[in-house]
């Protein structure tokens, strides 16, 4: 039943109190000795949270990421995954001097990751240190986020198909960096979560709630990436074929994923599961307004493009469906083991 990394121990009892021994190699790793205290909680699954915080205090997580095989894309991949893992102290370090053109490489990952700063800098090193402090940042803030640049990204997508504003289209494309930066951020902060009860606890979420944001927030990722794509194909459709049924069809569809994501994440956050019928009437609109754009286009063969976009915008209506269908709807669900 139990894999690698479990250990079993038997339930001793003296008089009416039953007890377990602690590990020694945990109990020396966390200063525990005769008369430490040790906060415990029970979690809604049954597990026994012991959290030896109160008597040791963690040092900031240290990680040394090495320059390996002459790929500067293994520094990439390794400060990246630094920091999703948590990492506080991140050292990159070469077994040479590091060349300005690698080193302006590292600056632009670290760039790319909120709360990442460089405190120190020598001719082979750079050590950077994460400023943020996870229990401030609540997931549902930051997947609020996520979805209002998304949903902007959506929106400016479409004015610049419809207007021909090629320079709004490269905006858009842009803004897909600030997603992709709140995502890191969230997963850092979620697997940080896991990794700790407490700060679990101070941000108000569960361990089955941490890998729904984590769902979440990579269905809204690959929807910006979607939009971002969409907005790469602006300057090829322009201008659009002079219908104004396909106009018009363009703005139903507009409002449709609209509506759509704010109701599919509203009420993933909320739990309201009439959000789910929503966001699944929405998605069937979708299908049938994107069929009647097809039927309508004899000169289709002209616009290339807009086989491709059609496309695109029926994998972003599919992301907000596999959003709504993360809902948990309680009003719903009755607990049989708890009556």
């Amino acid at each position: 039943m139990y894999g690698e990394g479990w250990e079993l121990r038997r339930v001793q009892r003296t008089g009416g109190t039953f007890f377990i021994t602690l590990p020694k190699d945990w109990a020396r790793r966390w200063g525990i000795k005769k008369g430490t205290q040790i906060a415990m909680r029970m979690r809604e699954d049954g597990c026994l949270i012991l959290d030896p915080s109160l008597a040791y205090r963690r040092d900031l997580r240290r990680v040394l990421v090495n320059h390996h095989g002459g790929n500067v894309d293994y520094i990439d991949w390794g400060v990246t995954g630094a920091y999703l893992l948590g990492y506080d102290d991140i050292c990159i370090k070469f077994p040479r001097s590091i060349e300005p053109r690698e080193r302006e490489r590292i600056r632009g990952v670290i760039r790319r990751l909120i709360g990442l700063e460089i405190i120190e800098e020598s001719s082979n090193t750079i050590r950077t240190q994460c400023l943020l402090d996870p229990s401030t940042l609540p997931p549902e803030r930051m997947l609020r986020r996520m979805s209002l640049i998304t949903l902007s990204m959506l929106r400016d997508s479409f004015t610049a198909l419809r207007e021909g504003k090629p320079n709004l289209a490269e905006v858009v494309i842009s803004r897909d960096d600030e997603v992709d930066r709140l995502y890191f951020l969230l997963i850092r902060v979620i697997r940080s979560a896991i990794q700790s009860p407490k700060l679990a606890e101070e941000l108000g979420v569960t361990p089955i709630e941490c890998l729904d944001y984590r769902v979440v927030a990579a269905l809204i990722e690959t929807a910006a990436d979607y939009i971002s794509e969409m907005a790469g194909e602006t300057p090829s459709l322009i201008p659009l074929p002079p219908h104004r049924t396909l106009l018009k069809r363009l703005r139903e569809v507009e409002e449709t994923l609209s509506g759509m994501q704010l109701s599919s994440i509203e009420g993933f956050l909320t739990r309201r599961l009439k959000a789910l019928e929503e966001t699944r009437r929405g998605y069937q609109s979708l299908l049938n307004t994107l069929s009647s754009i097809k039927r309508g286009l004899k000169d289709v063969e002209k616009f290339p493009s807009l086989l491709p976009l059609l496309s695109l915008l029926d994998k972003i209506g599919r992301c907000y469906v596999d959003v709504a269908d993360l809902i948990m709807p309680r009003e719903i669900l009755i607990d049989v083991e708890a009556q």
